[in-house]
This record gives structure tokens, sequence and C-alpha cells, in this order.
């Protein structure tokens, strides 16, 4: 009797998850808000000064502040993301910065350290923004939904400017340093493969993991003018970077699915 009673047990819960997995209908538009890490897998490196006057080797928390999944197939859709990160390294290279710095004029010239929060151009920037969009193919198994992507899009990489005028030690020569930029911010073409596993909770809501790999050309450019102010003498040195810089991102996301009634 006891057999019996367990097989019986077995066999409702095996009809149970069936029916389980049935009732969940393909979602047609999906919602995903998220948060995640977002760091390099490679870093570029030109001049150690200028490096620390661009984000594009920066890491921190990404917040995935608006993605809208639309699925005109049941499998076939695509997907439009807009994601922020929030460069937590921006007042380390700050305090890179002003250590290069007095190790390469402090010998001969009195050097006065940056803050954080001064305006010399301007502040260091410390945050960066992508826009993408991708083609996704959608695997619907009851409850979980595997979600392989490619993505296009732009990435908005920060730069920042530096000038400094510094007093020769010993002497009442003064000399102008610059660290310039055309451009505060770079617009950068950027492309990669994305994954996302969702997991429904019911119909409407459901929790995914997400995982990116996104790759973009190293593109920063600054220069480097001393300026003697008493004979107006000054040297200019260029600094571009080139390359491709790989960026890998993990998270989780909130999702909220919209599904085709049925009739």
């Amino acid at each position: 009797m006891r057999r019996y009673f367990v097989c019986l047990l077995m066999l409702q819960a095996a009809y149970l998850t069936v029916s389980g997995q049935k009732k969940f209908r393909p979602y047609r538009i999906m919602f995903k808000p998220g948060v995640g890490y977002d760091l390099p897998l490679n870093t570029v490196s030109v001049n150690e000064i200028t490096d620390q006057l661009t984000d594009m080797n920066g890491r921190g928390i990404a917040f995935q502040m608006f993605s809208i999944g639309i699925y005109p197939r049941e499998r076939l859709g695509f997907e439009l993301m807009f994601r922020g990160l929030s460069e937590r390294s921006a007042g380390k290279r700050n305090d890179a910065y002003n250590r290069l710095m007095q190790e390469r004029w402090g010998a001969a010239y009195f050097y006065d350290p940056v803050t954080p929060y001064e305006d010399y151009g301007a502040p260091f920037e410390s945050n960066r923004f992508t826009v993408g969009l991708s083609v996704n193919y959608k695997f619907d198994r009851g409850r979980i939904i595997y979600i392989p992507k490619y993505f296009f899009g732009v990435v908005e990489i920060g730069q920042s400017r530096r000038f400094h005028t510094m007093k020769q030690r010993n002497s009442n020569n003064m000399l102008l340093v610059e660290y310039d930029t055309e451009k505060y911010y770079r617009d950068l073409f950027i492309t990669g493969p994305a994954a996302s596993v969702v997991y429904r909770l019911n119909q409407t809501f459901g929790v995914s993991l997400d995982a990116s790999l996104f790759w973009h050309r190293a593109r920063a450019s600054f220069r480097e003018r001393h300026t003697d102010l008493f004979t107006r003498q000054h040297v200019e040195t260029p600094y571009n970077y080139s390359g491709t810089m790989f960026r890998g991102n993990i998270g989780l996301g909130l999702v909220v699915g919209m599904s085709k009634r049925r009739r």
C-alpha cells in the first residue's frame, strides 16, 4: 500500500510538472532592467599619465536601465538595450595621475596635486554609456528560456583635460604643462555576442542571468604640451591610442514579460 501511495505521488508530481510547463505561454515582449559588473578583458596603454585621463580601461557597476525584447516570431526577435557604467576607479586614476606627475616634474618644479573635485578643463570622467541593438533567438523550455544574442551598438568613452602652471625650483621661471584632447567624449562602434537565461516565476515575472562579450576599437587621443612662459617656447607630443578593447559583463535582471493571448 505504501509503495502504491509513493508511486501515485510521483505520478502526480510528474503530471503537475508537465502541465506546469505547458501553461507558460511564450513571451512576445520582454522588459528587463538589471544590474551587473563590467570589466575590461585587456587594457590599452600608450603613456602612463594620459592613460589616467581616459576611462577606456575602467571597470565598475553596470546598470541596465532599459531593455526591451520584441519577438514578432515565436523564437526570432530583437532587443534594444541601454546600459550605464558607474566607474569606481576614477579617484584611483586621479591619485595615480598626481603620483606620476610628481615623479616626472617634482624634482625641477613645484607641482600642486589636483583634487578629484577640481575643474582643470574638466573633471575626471567616470561614467560610460552603451546603447545596443541585438538579434535574438529564443528557446522556450517551460519555466526556462534560453536566449543567445548578437549585439551592435555604440559605447561612449570619456576623456579629461589637465592644465598646470608650475614654478621652477630656485628660479622665477614658470612652466605651463597641458594635457589636451579634442573631445570630452568619443562614440565608438561596439559589437559582440551575449546570452540570457530566464527563469519564469509565473506567467508575467521572471529573473535572468545575463552575460556579454563586446569589443570596440581603442580610440583616444591627447596632446602633451610644455610651454616656457618666459621664452614662450613649447614642445608638443601627441599620444594616439589604437588596438582593440574587449569587455565582459555579467549581471542579473528582473523580467517582465507579455504573452500573446490564447483565443
